[in-house]
């Protein structure tokens, strides 16, 4: 059996949680575009998804140069294990953060603010 290729069974289950990941991925797009949509004044949606696309479209190449950083300095293999381990501790920048005690996403702006004027609570 090959290290790499691992059983049918190991390549099933990498397959499965491809597939979750990526479900997932859409699932957080559609409800982010969806919020921002419902919250954000229309005269400011064109903003907001340039700035949203900039900042989440930005930060890849900063990841393909930390991968190409840890890939020559660890080697490859480790470099994978790392960046994999640190993929479900982005979640605790959440736990950490106000946004845990929170249950649902607001569904208008405050009161008395509209236009430009606002500013998320």
């Amino acid at each position: 059996m090959n290290r790499a290729g691992g059983g049918w069974h190991r390549r099933r289950a990498r397959h499965f949680c491809g597939f979750c990941v990526s479900a997932a991925v859409v699932a957080e797009n559609v409800i982010k575009s969806g919020f921002q949509q419902r919250y954000c004044p229309p005269e400011l949606l064109g903003r907001l998804s340039a700035s949203s696309y900039f900042l989440s479209y930005g930060a890849l190449p900063l990841g393909a140069l930390l991968g190409g950083v840890l890939g020559t300095t660890l080697g490859v293999r480790p470099a994978i294990w790392l960046l994999t381990a640190g993929v479900p501790l982005a979640g605790l920048i959440l736990l950490a953060s106000p946004v845990r005690g929170r249950r649902d996403l607001p569904v208008a702006p405050p009161a008395g603010r509209t236009g430009v004027t606002w500013a998320l609570p």
